[in-house]
């Protein structure tokens, strides 16, 4: 029965990092000295990904719940993020990468002296705070 719903609902699908779906949540922050990059893929299934500048190759972060990632995505659109533009990265830079398919995505980079408004550093703020530290 459980395989069955899984099927016919689809909501047992896991992805790996050479099969990605689309449809993605990208965000993550970089610049500095060295010029690093360090970016997170969030996946309406609630998986999520990261990969840095020196580290071409995605690593799976622990789920957040499908809910949660789901209500991100939606927030994503309701909150009229999908309308905001900038393109001010600056030396330090912050960025939020909405892919919608494989042709259409939004990208907003900030860090230089124009800021986003409040409502995309707080989805920002939100998304960052999905990364749960790394245990030693």
């Amino acid at each position: 029965m459980l395989i069955f719903s899984c099927w016919l609902f689809g909501s047992c699908t896991t992805y790996k990092p050479d099969n990605l779906p689309a449809k993605q949540l990208r965000f993550g922050n970089g610049g500095g000295m060295t010029g690093a990059v360090k970016e997170y893929i969030l996946l309406e299934n609630g998986q999520l990904f990261t990969r840095s500048t020196y580290g071409d190759s995605l690593t799976e972060l622990p789920k957040v719940g499908k809910g949660v990632a789901k209500s991100i995505f939606k927030a994503y659109q309701k909150n009229g993020l999908n309308d905001v533009e900038i393109d001010n990265p600056g030396n330090l830079y912050y960025f939020i990468d909405m892919q919608e398919d494989t042709t259409k995505n939004h990208k907003m980079t900030w860090g230089g002296g124009e800021q986003p408004p409040a409502m995309a550093k707080s989805f920002y703020e939100q998304l960052t705070g999905l990364i749960k530290p790394e245990k030693e």
